[in-house]
């Protein structure tokens, strides 16, 4: 198995979507449409079942990586918990990665698409978070933004 499994994750859009990056790029994604306002409700038990196939447990993950936004409260404020504590709990490194470059360059191609395509993501897009309580989310068309 590779030395590096980092557990990618995005709940900027109603979607919810999940990878598994390794040392050789990655080796799965997956899109979970139209879940608005559930994503609190579902996102362990969609993570549980997308290791099952690959024989993973939670504590192989070596690294957690969460889009930042912009995106809708709620949503952000869920995946980047899932993060926050995942990397604390298991004291593994904590990375983010711009939701709304990942949804532009997904619009570019798939312009019909609800939600990011992880695999567009490059290495160069993770941004290692030195100091896990200060990551905030970057909020979009909601009551606390200016």
């Amino acid at each position: 198995m590779s030395s590096v499994l980092r557990l990618v994750l995005d709940t900027s859009t109603p979607d919810v979507a999940l990878g598994v990056w390794t040392d050789e790029g990655w080796m799965e994604v997956v899109r979970h449409s139209n879940l608005p306002q559930q994503q609190s409700k579902v996102l362990f038990n969609l993570i549980k079942d997308f290791f099952r196939p690959f024989g993973i447990e939670a504590k192989e993950v070596t690294e957690i990586a969460v889009g930042r936004g912009p995106g809708s409260y709620t949503g952000l404020r869920v995946g980047i918990t899932v993060g926050k504590v995942w990397a604390y709990a298991q004291k593994i490194p904590l990375k983010t990665f711009s939701s709304g470059e990942l949804m532009q360059r997904t619009k570019d191609l798939e312009p019909e698409a609800t939600g990011p395509n992880l695999e567009l993501l490059k290495e160069s897009d993770f941004e290692v978070v030195e100091d896990i309580n200060s990551l905030e989310p970057i909020y979009q068309n909601d009551h606390f933004s200016n």
